[in-house]
């Protein structure tokens, strides 16, 4: 297998469970939607060396374009905050 360079950190059963609920989303989204979904485990998903860092991410949209999705809504809740 070629490495992926995109992926810090792999772990194959979580990479396939991605990619079985993206399937599930992908068929109940609606025409015209992007979607993207974080996975992280419970009280370990703060930086390093505290926690362990890890998040794993899916989607079905264009990263370049759901990064600036997903800093737009982050500045939001910050200043919800």
């Amino acid at each position: 297998m070629i490495p992926d360079e995109r992926y810090e950190i792999r772990n194959p059963e979580i990479e396939r469970q991605l990619r079985t609920l993206a399937a599930l989303i992908e068929g109940e989204t609606p025409e015209g939607w992007a979607w993207g979904l974080f996975l992280v485990p419970f009280g370990e998903n703060e930086p390093e060396p505290k926690g362990r860092g890890v998040v794993f991410w899916i989607s079905n949209g264009q990263r370049e374009g759901m990064i600036e999705i997903v800093k737009g809504w982050v500045k939001d809740q910050e200043r919800h905050q």
